[in-house]
């Protein structure tokens, strides 16, 4: 998977409309983080660099690193072709960071880029990974971004959600978002509540309120 083969971002309803997209919602709702990115945009460009041309790139190695992940998790050989060396190390130090983490979680997986559709609300998103952890149901965010957000935790429990909804047995119990790092191929594992998981739920269907209330002005 290169960058012209990436999982498509749009969730077609049974009755032929798209679905809106869960990140959509999300970013174009929510600015929370808005003065963060403000300064560090300012701060790159301080130093002489275009902040959309390190944003671009930091995307590009994201995008490497899952699916480097993915090909691991699904026993499949990864193509590199379209991604330059310098992000095809940085992606590897990231992949490291999480076989170091599968070494000591010891996941067993029970989804991974799981496509859900929510037809109740209109929504859809593409979760990561769902895994049981000590034989607890877990969903699972991928991070090579250096910080956790507010936002992180909104998507996961919109996810959370999503997933019980579909699958009326199943139970969540938590969640956690794995950062790696794609300097040095550490890892941090966030674990996520289930009461942070219903707080993201609820401060999403909000944001869906706004969505609405946007079309009415």
């Amino acid at each position: 998977m290169g960058k012209t083969k990436a999982h498509s971002s749009r969730y077609k309803l049974k009755d032929g409309k798209f679905a809106k997209s869960v990140t959509t919602v999300i970013n174009s709702n929510l600015g929370w983080n808005k003065n963060v990115l403000i300064g560090w945009a300012r701060k790159q460009a301080l130093m002489g660099n275009d902040p959309t041309l390190v944003l671009n790139e930091a995307a590009s190695i994201g995008t490497l690193t899952h699916y480097l992940v993915e090909c691991e998790i699904k026993k499949e050989t990864p193509d590199t072709d379209d991604y330059t060396k310098s992000q095809i190390e940085k992606a590897t130090n990231g992949y490291n960071g999480f076989l170091d983490w599968q070494k000591a979680y010891k996941p067993k997986y029970i989804g991974i880029e799981l496509r859900l559709l929510d037809e109740k609300n209109g929504i859809g998103g593409t979760a990561d990974m769902f895994a049981e952890l000590d034989g607890a149901l877990c969903i699972g965010d991928l991070k090579t971004s250096k910080f956790l957000y507010d936002e992180h935790l909104i998507q996961l429990g919109c996810y959370a959600h999503m997933y019980e909804s579909i699958q009326p047995k199943a139970k969540v119990k938590s969640g956690f978002v794995l950062r790696v790092d794609k300097e040095n191929g550490s890892f941090t594992h966030h674990h996520i509540s289930r009461k942070q998981l219903d707080w993201g739920w609820g401060v999403f269907q909000c944001l869906m309120e706004l969505e609405d209330l946007k079309k009415k002005k």
